[in-house]
């Protein structure tokens, strides 16, 4: 049964191991290999948000061979849009940026299988976009959204990586993961003025630097590089103005 509209999945080649030359970049790192990139054939990811974070998470995801990869999202491509979110051109405007993300990353890796969700993450359907999958990638802007994450992802068990932009800053990083896990509502305590927050301003490389490290991150994560090397129970904060970065235990 249809769950949330007009679901699809363009990409989904079942016999991946005939193009592991694809990726011998990468499985020439030590904590890849052929054992690693099996392991990414064989997860699953939900990213919410198709926009400028997303653009960067997606991409690089689907290039690393991620098997399986849900894009949720129900917004449009609009003119702004395209000054950050490298997945779409003019053609795009006024088209689904999730069905438009899918036909794109189905160009550039057929390995991998996208599910097309076309709909907003609600409390409603939350629990089953969560459904079988290993890691959550936030790429949202919403506040209201990210507290639905929190609550579904700890009910669910699903930990996930949180990033958020503005102006020329940025942060990310793991949540619900490890022997203390860390949740959303740790850091951004609720307010009665959440739903009252506008988006902010933000120069449109910042998306692209944050989403890499998402994307970074879940590889990372993935594979099962050691918990210590990854964004748990840490928070990476950056300026691209000044250049200066900073790692905060929380």
């Amino acid at each position: 049964m249809n769950l949330f509209g007009k679901i699809g999945m363009p990409g989904c080649k079942e016999d991946k191991s005939s193009s592991l030359s694809r990726y011998s970049r990468q499985m020439m790192l030590q904590e890849m290999g052929e054992e690693g990139q099996q392991k990414l054939f064989q997860s699953r990811v939900l990213v919410i948000g198709a926009g400028g974070l997303g653009s960067a998470v997606l991409q690089y995801l689907v290039a690393a061979g991620v098997g399986f990869v849900r894009i949720v999202d129900d917004d449009t491509v609009s003119l702004h849009n395209l000054q950050r979110q490298t997945l779409f051109d003019e053609t795009s405007i006024g088209l689904s940026k999730a069905e438009c993300a899918a036909k794109k990353l189905n160009l550039l890796n057929r390995d991998v299988c996208i599910d097309v969700v076309a709909k907003r993450l609600t409390k409603a359907n939350a629990a089953i976009l969560l459904d079988g999958v290993d890691l959550m990638v936030d790429c949202t802007d919403n506040i209201l959204t990210r507290r639905v994450l929190d609550e579904t992802a700890r009910q669910k068990g699903v930990p996930w990586i949180y990033a958020s932009i503005g102006d020329w800053q940025g942060q990310c990083t793991i949540l619900n993961y490890g022997e203390k896990p860390v949740y959303y509502q740790d850091l951004v305590a609720p307010s009665e003025h959440d739903a009252d927050i506008q988006p902010p301003a933000v120069l449109g490389a910042l998306p692209g630097v944050l989403g890499a490290i998402e994307a970074a991150e879940a590889v990372k994560f993935l594979i099962g590089v050691p918990k210590e090397q990854l964004l748990i129970n840490k928070l990476f904060w950056i300026d691209l103005k000044t250049m200066k970065s900073r790692l905060f235990l929380i």
